[in-house]
């Protein structure tokens, strides 16, 4: 390139005559007329019943529903508007709408078309992001030029949106025609046709706008009419189709399919685009009938302006003359006397009264329509001026002022008065866009504006004076615009001096000019679209002026004679990591990874612990369950996925990447690996929130498909809503990996591809027949069946069978049994991962979802008759498929011992429910007369543990769609509240950890730090904080070391040890005597209980072993579930499916002490926390995460390895030896077991010892008989309790048969029974009898009292009332039906009263209680 030629590329602004819309319009349009099958929709039309013909008026080809309908429909053609005084559609039938109710029936409509749009925002009003233009003029406005280009996708495809918009070419109009504005909402349709990605085009369009005019607003089709047109803007033409409704223009159908240039030629767009621009204003006026729209438009302000301007009118005159207000748009007239002529004629009054009585009301309506245009485009951004776009919002805000001069209102109104109208705007606009926030410069600026115009200084004034001479006062348009533009003096001061009229088409004009400058583009001197972007560096480190980066080209420079001196750099690529288990033991508030952020959650994000890498990815496998309802169905639902994670944590002072260069990361792999065409990739702007954070969000989708969401992450959020921002920003990128190879090979259902040796294996052992081309022509639309997104799905199943060629029931039939298959396929997937990564099913916690899922496989099995043909070993092999498929991304998976057994054990209890429980179920039914509300079926499943199935099986009713989302969604909602922390230590010093150190040297020296008053003791001062300790405070479930601090020679007892943050305090068993100031500095001696710390050590080195041998014993689905040691015993809660039986437990026992006899070395130390997890795996963190970046490692070598703070031995042998004192089931899926260690093992095994010698003793037996003895004497107690309880109850039955047959209504009978456990099970049998006899009872005993009443009237709590001892609280359990067994069956007995009272009370107090309540005494 020559120098001159750089030079003339390099010249700031070039100023070029452009050419206007109007011009191409008139260039192309006998074009387009000519060949209407090709540029304009005719088979919409043809289907819903409209011809073609040619306006006998205008000349304009139009569409018609009825040759009644002579002209095209345009108010200039009709004469008039139709529907003015009588209103349209459902206004017509007495249904009138408001402004928002027109935007939300659209949304509705077009949201529920056949190709539904997503609703956007509105776009700022300022187009800060064109240099072609100043303001929005029309919804497309805002996607031009890139979005047509193809440079940039929409926020959304198809879109609608309502758009505020401003034109100033109407300006002549507004007021008087009724639908001319300066500022408008533009309600949008946009869509963007790639062209390897069809959305819609023109035939459907036309079909989703005419079912919203005629099913949504009700239009009677013979009131519409379609014209022809051509529609030019922004650069860009294409065919259009205006609509018109009695006379009124509703809406404009844009087909964008060519770019045209300024001389007038154009070419085809790759990217063929809908622009369908309605105005909003138009729909209530035309619903409604109102005589103009702009009562119906500007509600609150318009009322708030007519109170304050008291302006006098005639509703009658406005009615006559609304229907003819089309016809007077100055740009279309050409003697507007003569119109107004006209339309005296036809409404009956002379052209004087008719502007007399609307002269007024329509210089309101010019005030409230530029004071909304000008709040509007203020508030965007933008401010009046006398240059570009600024001048035209100078020119109506100074009309505002004129108007209000001229008609002497600035006296009722004022500044004050006209802020508060652009208030009540900000009110009547904020049903559509919600509040506006507070735009504190407003007032200012109107206020310096109304200054400005009402001083106009004597240079002007000359100036003008000067032209007027010159032109002998006779002003052209050019000498008005050039006055105001190069002099800078309005309008109406122009009219003032000259006494001229304002032209008509001034401020038309005036707008037209604007749009032919344009700038011309600057010259690109190199092609860089095929290289990647460039890192940017220069804002993270704008103080370092040293980096390290690769070259990535070299180009030749074309200013400097191609010498090759421009270097382009990049600058990360991303370290590949293994999943994290599913099972999330390092959070207390999930219990399992539900995406790849959980794994770094919470400490990682808040920079207490360094993540693995950074930045990193990970295929990790996540678990939800709130999308079972869809899984089998839409082909991208699963409850356990694999979700490929991109994290990247950008530090303070170290910033990796982020929003940019993520979204560049992702594009590049979709479209360089995978080879997709940009062209159908679409990235939508969202919100994201989990686990505590959140922030904006990008979602990625190809051909409809939703491929990964990039989370930006920059907030921390709290349970009341607020939220603050992270210091770490934080990419978390979640990509579907079931997804990818579906997308790509195109398969009908992602799970086919997904599934895949597990999918072959149960074909075959199934032999389920299906219709691999139903299959086919139904993959396209399983999309639309997200049962949570549909509000009608017989519906969509009705808009589907239309679409592929198939009835209903025969596509329900075909994908049914392979649905099936696919939920069958996607649980036992996650059952597998769940359990083999160490949870359990359970009916509480996390566990349950695997319990419902797990049960949902054997419910769909049975449904099938699919059981017998797979039974429990194949279904157990299908679980090996499954690790089979997975390997090939995780590597094998290891033995685990016990899967089978938990399997068998869950569909053991599934296939078996308990009388109870159907009970429990049938009582329930019976009080919700057989109908289940989703809280019900929840009840009946998490309280009395019934699945689902069982309960649809039993009850006859369909489970509910939603049932599995909802228990989901509410088990995310249950969080454990924060501990309180009643100490501030953040001021103090770390307390130096001395018991590692030295854990068997029971004394040490320190220094007091400062006192704490004891706020659980009366504020007492004895809370000791010092500068190291050797004291073990509570941690790790491990109590607190004991001991003694020597202060000021004085020796005192610590009783409590606990550390809040970094501090440890030595709580005291009494507190100091002198003030506090004088204890701080001071040197201390301080000595442990040495025999109090050994107990605890063996204890807790006992628990590592006792978990090592449940997991050898049991197998390794145990998993820690909480421990705690104390001095007296220890006891582990450990992961398990069953209750320990008594050989289990001494298997474990005999394991844990061979264990210790081997004598195993215990290495204790601290490892950086990445190299520990690298080394030993999730398995170190029984106990749960622990925030920094080192960890205190535990190693039994060759047992156990754990992250553990406690104090431990250095040899198993130092534990001696280990008795297990019992167990027991905590909750379903959890055991506990209780065991002591050292000196404990041997106080306990003493005690049984002494026990065995008493019994020895006591029976005169030697110890090898005590068994056989022990046998023979608790044969004879049992035989001996059966023939006491058939005595008490023969005793009850005589008693029974005295009170029913008696002559006392009411009995008291004493009692010598401990407890009230016979009357529970004996008096059930004559309660029908009390009933029918209207009798009752009370047995009094010393410890208890239990009634039965027939009638069920005894007030129990005033008996409680009288005869509770102070201090006490009885235990009181009431019932007023009982089920009685007659034989097999079970008969309830309704309206009756039994109860029991337990607990201290007077007895006596009872007895004259009862007796003043006239009972009789047995």
């Amino acid at each position: 390139m020559q120098q001159k030629e750089v030079d003339e590329t390099q010249e700031e602004v070039k100023t070029i005559k452009a050419i206007t819309p109007k011009e191409i319009k008139k260039i192309v349009k006998p074009q387009f007329e000519a060949n209407p099958e090709l540029f304009y929709p005719t088979k919409v039309f043809d289907k819903f019943g409209f011809t073609r013909c040619k306006c006998p008026k205008c000349g304009a080809y139009f569409w018609r529903h009825t040759d009644k309908k002579i002209t095209c429909g345009d108010s200039n053609c009709e004469g008039k508007y139709s529907f003015i005084g009588v209103g349209t559609g459902k206004g017509a039938k007495g249904n009138k709408i408001t402004y928002a109710d027109a935007w939300n029936g659209f949304k509705k409509s077009l949201t529920s078309a056949r190709v539904p749009c997503t609703a956007i925002d509105r776009y700022p009003v300022v187009a800060r992001w064109r240099n072609d233009v100043d303001y929005v003029a029309a919804g497309i406005y805002c996607f031009q030029p890139f979005c047509v280009t193809g440079e940039m996708d929409p926020p959304a495809n198809p879109l609608i949106c309502p758009q505020f918009c401003v034109r100033f070419n109407d300006l002549d109009n507004i007021g008087l025609t009724g639908r001319h504005y300066s500022g408008f909402i533009m309600l949008g349709i946009q869509t963007f046709n790639y062209p390897e990605k069809y959305v819609f085009f023109k035939e459907e369009c036309v079909e989703f706008n005419y079912r919203w005019l005629t099913e949504e607003l009700e239009i009677n089709p013979d009131d519409i009419t379609f014209i022809e047109d051509v529609w030019a803007g922004g650069g860009n033409l294409g065919p259009s189709v205006e609509y018109f409704v009695n006379g009124l223009e509703v809406g404009n159908m844009v087909f964008m399919q060519y770019k045209y240039f300024h001389d007038g030629s154009y070419e085809e767009l790759p990217i063929k685009i809908i622009d369908t621009g309605i105005g909003l204003e138009r729909i209530p006026w035309l619903i409604n009938g109102s005589p103009t729209s702009y009562h119906d438009v500007f509600a609150g302000a318009f009322a708030y302006l007519s109170e304050k301007l008291q302006v006098q009118y005639s509703n009658e005159v406005w009615k006559a003359f609304g229907p003819y207000s089309c016809l007077l748009n100055v740009d279309e007239i050409e003697n507007v006397d003569k119109t107004w002529e006209y339309i005296s004629t036809q409404i009956g009054y002379d052209v004087p009264t008719i502007k007399k009585e609307i002269e007024q009301l329509k210089d309101m309506y010019i005030i409230l329509d530029h004071t909304r245009t000008v709040m509007m485009v203020v508030t965007d951004g933008s401010l009046p001026s006398n240059v570009g776009g600024g001048s035209n919002i100078r020119n109506i805000i100074r009309r505002v002022f004129a108007v209000l001069k001229k008609n002497s209102w600035w006296e009722k109104l004022g500044m004050d008065g006209l802020l508060q109208l652009f208030q009540e705007h900000k009110n009547d606009l904020a049903k559509l866009y919600g509040p506006f926030g507070e735009y504190k410069s407003f007032d200012l600026i109107i206020k310096q504006e109304y200054e400005r115009w009402a001083k106009t200084d004597d240079d002007k004034k000359v100036k003008l004076e000067k032209l007027l001479k010159q032109k002998n006062n006779q002003l052209s348009i050019d000498d008005w615009i050039f006055a105001m533009s190069t002099h800078g003096i309005p309008a109406d001061t122009i009219s003032q001096i000259s006494k001229l009229p304002i032209p008509g088409n001034l401020y038309a004009e005036l707008a037209d000019r604007a749009a032919r400058i344009t700038k011309a583009p600057e010259a690109i001197l190199y092609n860089t679209v095929h290289l990647p972007e460039t890192v940017n560096l220069y804002y993270q480190t704008p103080k370092d002026g040293k980096f390290n980066a690769k070259i990535v080209t070299i180009f030749s420079n074309v200013q400097q004679q191609n010498l090759p001196n421009i270097v382009i750099l990049n600058q990360s690529p991303c370290t590949a990591i293994d999943r994290y288990p599913v099972v999330a033991r390092w959070r207390n508030d999930v219990d399992y990874v539900a995406a790849g952020i959980y794994c770094f959650q919470p400490f990682c994000v808040t920079g207490e612990m360094d993540p693995p890498a950074n930045p990193l990815i990970c295929p990790q496998f996540c678990v939800r369950f709130n999308d079972l309802d869809n899984i089998g169905l839409t082909g991208r639902h699963y409850s356990g996925f694999i979700m490929l994670g991109i994290q990247t944590f950008n530090y303070p002072e170290k910033y990796v990447f982020f929003k940019e260069e993520c979204v560049e990361f992702n594009y590049r792999w979709l479209t360089e690996e995978l080879e997709i065409n940009p062209d159908d990739i679409t990235f939508i702007e969202d919100v994201w929130a989990g686990g505590g954070n959140l922030g904006p969000s990008v979602e990625y989708f190809v051909n409809g498909l939703e491929v990964g969401n990039m989370v930006f992450m920059q907030y921390k959020y709290f349970h009341d809503g607020s939220y603050e921002e992270l210091p770490i920003k934080i990419i978390d990128t979640g990509i579907g990996l079931e997804r990818i190879p579906w997308l790509i090979n195109g398969s009908p259902t992602s799970y086919h591809d997904v599934f895949a040796g597990a999918f072959a294996y149960l074909s075959e052992k199934l032999q389920v027949q299906y219709s691999n081309e139903v299959w086919k022509a139904f993959g396209p639309y399983s999309c639309l069946l997200n049962v949570d997104e549909i509000e009608n799905v017989d519906k969509t199943w009705e808009y589907i069978s239309t679409q592929i060629g198939y009835d209903v029931p025969t596509i329900k039939k075909e994908i049914e049994q392979l649905k099936d298959m696919y939920i069958i396929l996607d649980h036992t997937r996650t059952v597998m991962m769940v359990v083999t990564d160490g949870s359990l099913p359970s009916n509480v916690g996390g566990g349950s979802n695997i319990r419902n899922i797990i049960r949902r496989v054997f419910a769909v099995l049975k449904k099938n008759s699919w059981w017998e043909k797979l039974g429990m070993d194949g279904l157990l092999q299908l679980f090996q498929e499954h690790k089979n498929d997975l390997a090939k991304l995780y590597g094998p998976f290891g033995e685990y011992k016990s899967f089978d057994l938990i399997i068998k054990q869950e569909y053991e209890r599934w296939a078996k429910t308990d009388d109870d429980k159907k009970v429990k179920l049938e009582k329930l039914l019976k009080q919700k007369n057989n109908q289940l509300s989703i809280d019900d079926w929840i009840f009946a499943m998490s309280t009395h543990g019934i699945p689902a199935d069982t309960i649809s099986q039993i009850s006859k009713l369909p489970i509910p769609g939603n049932l599995y989302a909802e228990l989901a969604d509410r088990a995310a909602r249950i969080t454990k509240a924060p501990e309180a922390i009643l100490y501030n230590t953040v001021h103090l010093p770390e307390t130096v950890n001395l018991y590692y150190q030295t854990p068997k040297d029971g004394k040490f020296n320190a220094k007091i730090v400062t006192i704490f008053s004891n706020v659980q003791q009366q504020n007492l001062p004895n809370i000791v904080i010092l500068n190291q300790s050797a004291f073990y405070p509570f941690g790790g479930g491990q109590d607190y070391d004991q001991g003694w601090l020597t202060i000021q020679g004085e020796r005192h007892f610590v009783n409590n040890v606990q550390k809040v943050g970094k501090v440890v305090l030595h709580i005291l068993d009494k507190p100091l005597s002198d003030p506090i100031d004088t204890y701080v500095n001071q040197e201390i001696k301080a000595e442990i209980d040495l025999d109090r710390r050994t107990i605890l050590r063996n204890h807790h080195t006992a628990t590592h072993i006792v978990f090592a041998a449940c997991r050898r014993v049991l197998g390794p689905h145990v998993w820690q579930n909480g421990a705690h040691k104390s001095v007296n015993n220890a006891h582990l809660d450990i992961t398990h499916f069953a209750p320990l039986t008594k050989e289990q437990e001494q298997n474990i026992e005999n394991e844990v002490n061979k264990i210790i006899l081997s004598a195993r070395q215990i290495n204790k130390g601290f490892m950086n926390k990445s190299d520990a997890e690298k080394e030993y795996g999730f398995r170190l963190y029984q106990g749960g995460i622990v925030p920094g970046n080192e960890l205190r490692v535990v190693n039994i070598e060759g047992i156990d390895v754990e992250a553990c703070c406690g104090t431990h031995c250095d040899s198993t042998s130092e534990v001696g030896w280990v008795r297990i004192l019992k167990t027991q089931k905590l909750q379903d899926g959890v055991v506990r077991l209780y065991y002591v260690a050292g000196v404990k093992t041997i106080e306990v095994l003493n005690s049984e010892g002494e026990m065995i010698n008493q019994l020895v003793k006591l029976w005169s037996i030697s110890k090898n008989q005590l068994v056989e003895e022990g046998s023979k004497i608790f044969q004879e107690k049992k035989h001996y309790e059966t023939a006491y309880n058939s005595i008490k109850a023969e005793l009850i039955k005589s008693q029974m048969k005295y009170v029913i047959d008696g002559p006392n209504l009411k009995t008291i009978i004493q009692s010598n029974e401990t407890n009230p456990t016979a009357y529970f099970s004996e008096i059930g049998k004559y309660i029908q009898q009390l009933k029918d006899s209207k009798k009752g009872l009370i047995f009094v005993a010393d410890t208890f009292l239990y009634g039965a009443f027939g009638d069920g009237n005894f007030n129990v709590e005033e008996l409680c009332k009288q005869i509770e001892e102070e201090g006490t609280q009885l235990k009181v359990n009431k019932q007023n039906k009982i089920s009685v067994k007659d034989g097999k069956k079970c008969i309830q007995v309704n309206d009756v009263l039994t109860f029991s009272v337990l607990g201290k009370f007077n007895k006596n107090k009872a007895l004259k209680y009862l007796k003043d309540l006239q009972f009789a005494l047995f």
